[in-house]
């Protein structure tokens, strides 16, 4: 895999590629050769490594595999199963992502913006049921007994809107935690869930305030730890929000703070935790106190300054009143960070997926909103997998990009490497011109090398899962599990890979009766 540091002179690829289609919401689309146009009809050869078919039994085509399209309906069913799933597979993989785009003619403006649609896939015995079901936050109840959309949310302002106690769509990610389930959203408080059957139980504040229970999507738990831990920020009162769950789910550390004590208020999505310290980035992705303050909604507050740097502000977890350490970057837009971990007593380890602007999601005619509008654009910068190293003792930062894989997203990490040392990370990306995601990769930060597999025309790859094997010692002995949205089909699979073996292909493959809108992020669970 090649390296380079950052700040060498580089060349940004800026890819154009643009597919218009007649419609947009549920209609059936047949689109042609191409990303969308490959022919469905024979069976699958696992034992040759072969991927071929979904399903053949007929399907609706659908654009961008329905990863844009509304699923109103809730099911469960047992899924059809090819392949032979391990018999040590056993639990639960939770996902969730926005499940409604559309209500009563109107769209939402980014593929980011929904109600909260969590998803089960439950192996036993070689067997896998499937589960879909809506969070019941007061916002999804109101606006279903509606019909429409009644308030604002952080990507699609309404021209009316009404007035509901708490419009959180809890629809980004999902976490396990003991025999509870909790579904988290963009910078508000969550809702806690049946594992059982999904059904809501209702908004978990863990003892701690509505303003104080505010918190990114991306808790973090360490390995070997029973604490949880959660950062966010309350924008409406311009205050970060860091808290220590402890294993009852209640809070054992709490703090809020300003967030203009360290400069004018930025965007965030994610950040990094080791055993001693917490990282935030604060790239420059200003927001404007007005504009929110005149009613914006939040992605139209966002100013991208790329004159000014990124910083990445290093807090001790056991000093959270003593200022942070600083330390500044180029400019780069962050989503998601991979892991962090301490080497020696004085250096702090960060992988990350930057992008040198954010113009796929800020910005009239971002590709994020193009593809709500049947587009598929490319309008910014690439996601590349970054590793910048803190000299904590010296103040000094050095920044290593990863390229060999083109447009990287959705990274994970053994659940027993999360804030240690680590070898290998899996993540999907795109090998070609497009905008999706077609291909799943296991990055070896070691060697430098990588396994990659390539799902074929059509087949868009979600967030992947690292299963680990019971009893298993080795960091990528385990199962990954991807799901996958098929263009051709107009249905949603689930694969199963031996992690060891990733360009194999897949072992068997977990096939739904329908399509899945987007889906972000999971968690699995041991059954």
């Amino acid at each position: 895999m090649h390296r380079r540091e950052l700040g060498k002179s580089h060349r940004l690829i800026h890819r154009r590629e643009a597919l218009k289609v007649a419609a947009l919401t549920g209609s059936s689309l047949w689109l042609g050769a191409g990303l969308y146009g490959c022919s469905d009809s024979s069976d699958e050869d696992f034992e040759a490594g072969v991927l071929t078919d979904d399903l053949n039994d007929g399907g609706t085509p659908l654009f961008a595999g329905g990863l844009t399209t509304s699923l109103f309906e809730e099911r469960r069913y047992q899924a059809t199963v090819r392949g032979r799933l391990p018999r040590e597979l056993r639990g639960t993989l939770f996902k969730n992502g926005p499940g409604i785009f559309d209500r009563a003619g109107v769209r939402r403006r980014t593929l980011l913006d929904g109600d909260g649609l969590i998803t089960a896939y439950r192996f036993a015995d070689g067997r896998v049921e499937f589960q879909n079901r809506f969070v019941r936050t007061p916002k999804f109840e109101a606006e279903q007994a509606a019909g429409r959309f009644l308030v604002d949310t952080w990507t699609t302002p309404l021209d009316e809107q009404g007035t509901i106690a708490d419009d959180t769509q809890s629809g980004v990610t999902i976490w396990p935690w003991g025999d509870r389930l909790y579904a988290f959203d963009e910078n508000s408080a969550c809702w806690e869930l049946s594992p059982d059957d999904l059904e809501t139980v209702g908004k978990a504040t863990f003892g701690l305030g509505d303003d104080e229970a505010a918190f990114f999507a991306h808790g973090k738990q360490l390995a070997g730890s029973a604490e949880f831990s959660l950062f966010g920020v309350r924008y409406g009162t311009l205050q970060y929000n860091y808290a220590v769950l402890d294993p009852q789910q209640r809070s054992r550390v709490a703090r809020s703070f300003p967030v203009t004590d360290y400069g004018p208020p930025s965007y965030m999505h994610d950040w990094f935790v080791t055993p001693r310290f917490f990282v935030l980035h604060l790239m420059p992705a200003i927001l404007d106190g007005e504009a929110i303050g005149g009613g914006s909604v939040l992605r139209d507050a966002i100013d991208w300054q790329p004159a000014l740097p990124s910083r990445l502000l290093v807090f001790r977890r056991d000093d959270l009143e003593g200022r942070p350490q600083v330390f500044e970057m180029d400019p780069a837009w962050m989503w998601h960070s991979v892991n962090a971990f301490e080497r020696g007593d004085s250096e702090l380890v960060l992988d990350w997926i930057g992008y040198d602007d954010p113009h796929h999601f800020v910005g009239a005619g971002a590709e994020w909103e193009l593809i709500m509008q049947g587009e598929l654009v490319r309008t910014g910068a690439p996601g590349v997998l970054r590793r910048s190293v803190l000299d904590l003792s010296a103040g000094r930062l050095s920044t290593e990009r990863y390229e060999d894989l083109e447009d990287q997203e959705f990274p994970v990490v053994a659940p027993d490497r999360v804030g240690q040392a680590y070898r290998y990370t899996y993540l999907v990306h795109n090998p070609g011109a497009g905008v999706l995601y077609q291909s799943v990769a296991k990055v070896d930060l070691e060697s430098g090398s990588h396994q990659t597999f390539d799902f074929g025309a059509g087949r868009i790859a979600l967030e992947p899962t690292f299963v680990p094997r019971p009893g298993g010692r080795a960091e990528d002995d385990g199962w990954l599990l991807v799901e996958v949205a098929n263009a051709n089909t107009g249905r949603a699979s689930l694969c199963v890979f031996d992690a060891r073996a990733i360009e194999d292909g897949p072992i068997a493959r977990v096939l739904l009766e329908h399509h899945v809108p987007m889906r972000f992020h999971g968690r699995w669970a041991p059954g």
